[in-house]
């Protein structure tokens, strides 16, 4: 889908129904989460971009494993799932980092430059209409030596999980 399409989406009946559903995708999705955050090996990033952040799960697991002198932006284009993740800025602990959201399509959204020495997602660039537009222009958002964790699903074919129960 192109980005318009994508936001139409995200902001429609679908993103109401994610939005809807987000406990329940939360706790599926959370052992993805923390496997992502532990390869990520976390230890001393102060500013991070969590990309395509849904309804804000990871980005609060995300704040409070970078600690209190660190920030957390999550950005994401649907109204939905952002009115969700604002809620959940109320449970951060003291000892958790900055958290905000910004409602904005991270492909093409003009980030301050040389900002984030970590880009993290869960599933949200594999949405990006032109990766590598994109990943350019979430280039300029980085440090020098910033990393970039990301996961997201591969073709159906590769996804047993996905092609198994459909193939039944």
């Amino acid at each position: 889908m192109a980005n318009e399409e994508q936001k139409d989406y995200w902001n429609g009946d679908a993103g109401r129904r994610w939005a809807e559903e987000d406990a329940v995708m939360s706790r599926l999705l959370e052992p993805v989460s923390n496997k992502l955050m532990d390869h990520a090996q976390l230890s001393g990033y102060r500013q991070a971009l969590d990309i395509g952040c849904g309804g804000g799960s990871q980005s609060l697991a995300l704040a409070q494993r970078l600690g209190s002198r660190a920030q957390v932006l999550g950005i994401d284009i649907s109204e939905p799932l952002l009115g969700l993740a604002h809620s959940k800025k109320a449970h951060r602990s003291e000892d958790c980092a900055d958290l905000d959201f910004l409602l904005a399509d991270a492909a093409v959204h003009t980030f301050e430059q040389n900002r984030f020495d970590l880009l993290f997602s869960r599933f949200g660039v594999m949405f990006f209409e032109d990766p590598i537009a994109a990943f350019t222009n979430l280039r300029t958002a980085c440090k020098p030596g910033a990393t970039l964790a990301f996961c997201c699903w591969q073709a159906m074919p590769l996804n047993d999980w996905l092609r198994i129960p459909i193939d039944c």
